[in-house]
């Protein structure tokens, strides 16, 4: 986010929604690069098999959404939030799921600037 503020301030960004296509390149991209560097640090450390699994899920999150926002805004919020409720739902159980799954998606509803589609 930091970079992409940093973007906005210096001209190099239309706004920190990222509503230009073209804008949305290069935060990807490093978005991949930082996770990928997650992954080598996580392994590397030894880190818990069920911590790297989820950074893991996370470069597949980054790789299915990645190449859908270069065409489509969607909102990289509630797709963390359905990842977060998958996990919680592998570690508690399907019956937190429901609760869980209103609560991702109307997350990103009063932000503004989405598609009510986009969001559910």
């Amino acid at each position: 986010m930091a970079f992409i503020m940093g973007g906005v301030i210096v001209g190099r960004f239309s706004d920190h929604h990222l509503t230009t296509r073209e804008h949305r390149i290069v935060p990807l991209v490093l978005s991949l690069l930082s996770v990928g560097v997650g992954i080598a640090t996580l392994q590397m450390g030894g880190a818990p098999s069920a911590l790297v699994a989820v950074e893991v899920s996370m470069l597949g999150g980054l790789l299915v959404m990645g190449p859908i926002t270069a065409i489509w805004k969607i909102s990289f919020h509630t797709g963390v939030g359905a990842a977060a409720v998958c996990i919680l739902m592998t570690v508690y159980g399907l019956a937190l799921a429901g609760l869980l799954r209103c609560w991702a998606g109307s997350g990103a509803l009063p932000v503004g600037g989405l598609a009510r589609a986009v969001v559910h």
